[in-house]
């Protein structure tokens, strides 16, 4: 563990800027000194709260890292709380989603995408809520994501074919499937 002082300016990489003004401070700075404190009492658990809201590509990348580096040092469990789904998955191992304030998914991700499932972005011209529909009943996961859009996750007794299949009943035209890689939002 690492509750010295010194400790924790050389991991959050202030040692720069030991003697400016709080004020003075960028966001990023502001945001990577704000772990510093957090973990001066050397907590079992640190909360983040969108730790890299409002910083630029450098800085984001820099406080991924930081958060990586305290996750994987065994310093102390991180929660972190976040609407950007990438920074979630490159920093975390489990994920708690919320939607309406109900959970949509909990789970660990690498589980997750060991499932083997498939991932597909489908465009269509034709009904694609009969499509979905009809999909749903054969055991796939459909999301809507505008005229013509779907998400879908095909479980492993699913074949493309057989969306095909059902596309020829519903009278619908796949114009393109792609794989998707499996990300926080696909699971």
């Amino acid at each position: 563990r690492n509750t010295d002082v010194a400790g924790l300016i050389a991991l959050t990489d202030l040692k720069d800027k030991t003697h400016e003004q709080f004020q003075n401070l960028s966001g990023g700075l502001k945001q990577r000194l704000g772990i510093a404190v957090a973990l001066v009492n050397d907590p079992e658990v640190v909360f983040l709260d969108e730790p890299t809201n409002g910083l630029d590509p450098p800085a984001r990348a820099r406080m991924i890292r930081l958060v990586k580096e305290i996750r994987d040092s065994g310093q102390a469990q991180i929660l972190l709380s976040s609407h950007l789904l990438r920074d979630v998955e490159e920093c975390c191992d489990e994920a708690l989603v919320l939607k309406d304030g109900k959970i949509a998914f909990h789970g660990n991700l690498e589980e997750e995408r060991r499932a083997n499932k498939k991932f597909l972005q489908v465009e269509t011209r034709g009904d694609e809520r009969a499509f979905a529909a009809a999909a749903e009943a054969l055991g796939c996961t459909c999301a809507l994501l505008g005229p013509g859009r779907l998400k879908m996750v095909l479980p492993e007794s699913i074949a493309v074919r057989d969306l095909y299949r059902i596309a020829s009943e519903q009278q619908l035209q796949i114009r393109r499937l792609d794989y998707k890689r499996d990300s926080l939002q696909d699971i």
